[in-house]
């Protein structure tokens, strides 16, 4: 439902609900993908935003840059020329200073992506562990008892979060994680 999430992204931002304000966009990089998941799923996440954006009363303003600083720099000259109100970030890194300097600038920001680092700064998104909870959980309930997890290597992030809910859901469930390999080079 996107009424939730309009919500969430409103107080993230500290915007009002009113038309009144100006400027009334909110910028957000397209990011680039080389493959068709990534691109599907970024797709989702963009018409999701500006829908969610559009019923809080603000439009999507998207931004063709490079992630890091390429990014941040046209963010800063966006908010200095009033174009937009503030900015939704994707894609939080360990080493991430795109919030610390936007902030520095003054501009509003928030996270698509939980901060992983450690940043206080609002966020909105989805719940890996659950997703991959109910995944065991579908798996399990067809019989399933040897259900293994595909991440990739990280220290924290998305692939750990994830990872946490298949262990979760395996020892709610009563079923064996600790035989299985925990990581293998491909």
């Amino acid at each position: 439902m996107i009424c939730p999430i309009s919500g969430a992204l409103r107080r993230a931002l500290g915007l009002g609900s009113q038309r009144s304000r100006t400027p009334i966009a909110v910028a957000c990089r397209i990011p680039r993908v080389e493959d068709r998941v990534n691109a599907s799923l970024y797709g989702a996440y963009l018409a999701g935003l500006a829908a969610a954006l559009d019923a809080a009363g603000f439009g999507l303003r998207l931004v063709a840059a490079e992630w890091g600083g390429q990014e941040t720099d046209a963010y800063v000259d966006l908010y200095r020329r009033s174009e937009i109100s503030a900015v939704v970030l994707m894609d939080p890194q360990a080493c991430d200073d795109r919030v610390t300097v936007l902030r520095g600038a003054g501009v509003p920001v928030v996270q698509y992506g939980r901060p992983w680092a450690g940043r206080d700064v609002g966020w909105v998104d989805v719940d890996g562990a659950a997703g991959v909870a109910q995944a065991v959980s579908w798996c399990e309930q067809r019989g399933h008892r040897r259900i293994a997890f595909l991440g990739w290597p990280e220290e924290d992030g998305v692939s750990r979060d994830r990872e946490r809910g298949w262990r979760t859901a395996l020892e709610q469930l009563g079923l064996p994680w600790d035989d299985l390999p925990l990581s293998s080079q491909i």
